[in-house]
């Protein structure tokens, strides 16, 4: 607010004619100061000198529209310009709102989002569609999944609607998400088999964002120590591993592991070639990270 502009708009105010008869002051009706609008319908600050699109902030009793032709909303509300789209953060009672138009002057509509609060501090998060979602952080983003599959995300230059890869998440009382079912494929490369009497070698990917691997494997008639290849997105970011269980055949003092490459090629490695009568015994995860 500009110091010199808000008291030449104070030097206008009359005081009363005497200490018996008190002041006479009328009520104004109007105060500007700088980028900042005061009258009867609230307080409105802009993004400069008052314009159409440019509205940054208000706090009012009802919506309404502006002088120029901006929309506000009731409550105190935060006006955000995206470049691609205008958003509105609203904050009534106990109550958050989160709308989304192309122009301030274009209209709200109903809220894209909102959070709320209740008397015995139990906080939800609302769609559009007013059913509860949950959150999950994704790729830097925090998702919002809603029952009717309505996505967005948030991310810090934008509120845009968002969605790639998969996501998951749990609603509110459904405890948490569900890991991947189990994929089985059957056949292995370059020889390898399952062995029988065993479980079958297979992998999911986890909620943490590792690819859990799983099975006991047979290298009787190996040709090569890559037994699968994985496709994304369930190749690591770098090469990783870890041990695994052998019999019949390792090596003596060697030990046997399993490793998945960038390419998702699945291997199993140790101080020697693959012994022909070996059986591997897996259980672990590769982080994808």
């Amino acid at each position: 607010m500009y110091r010199r502009a808000l008291l030449k708009g104070l030097g206008v105010m009359p005081f009363g004619q005497s200490r018996t008869q008190g002041f006479s002051n009328p009520v104004l009706a109007l105060l500007e100061a700088g980028n900042t609008i005061i009258n009867k319908k609230g307080m409105f600050v802009y993004a400069g000198p008052p314009a159409a699109g440019n509205l940054q902030w208000s706090n009012t009793n009802a919506a309404g529209i502006d002088k120029y032709g901006n929309i506000y909303l009731n409550g105190e509300t935060n006006y955000y310009n995206t470049g691609s789209r205008y958003l509105a953060f609203q904050i009534i009672s106990s109550s958050i709102a989160i709308y989304s138009a192309i122009s301030e002057s274009a209209g709200w509509g109903a809220p894209v989002a909102s959070i709320s609060t209740s008397s015995a501090g139990a906080t939800t998060v609302w769609n559009r569609s007013g059913n509860p979602i949950a959150l999950e952080v994704l790729n830097g983003y925090l998702a919002m999944v809603g029952q009717d599959n309505d996505t967005w995300s948030i991310s810090e230059s934008a509120f845009e609607a968002i969605v790639s890869g998969a996501i998951r998440a749990n609603r509110p009382g459904s405890g948490f998400p569900a890991k991947e079912i189990w994929h089985t494929p059957g056949a292995l490369a370059n020889g390898w088999i399952n062995t029988a009497g065993f479980q079958a070698f297979g992998y999911r990917l986890t909620n943490e964002n590792d690819v859990q691997i799983r099975g006991v494997i047979s290298a009787t008639a190996a040709t090569s120590s890559t037994f699968f290849t994985l496709a994304a997105p369930y190749i690591p970011v770098s090469e990783q591993g870890y041990g695994v269980g052998a019999t019949g055949g390792n090596p003596a003092g060697s030990g046997a592991n399993l490793r998945e490459d960038t390419s998702g090629n699945l291997i199993i490695a140790s101080a020697a070639a693959v012994p022909a009568a070996d059986s591997y015994f897996i259980n672990g995860f590769i982080s994808l990270d």
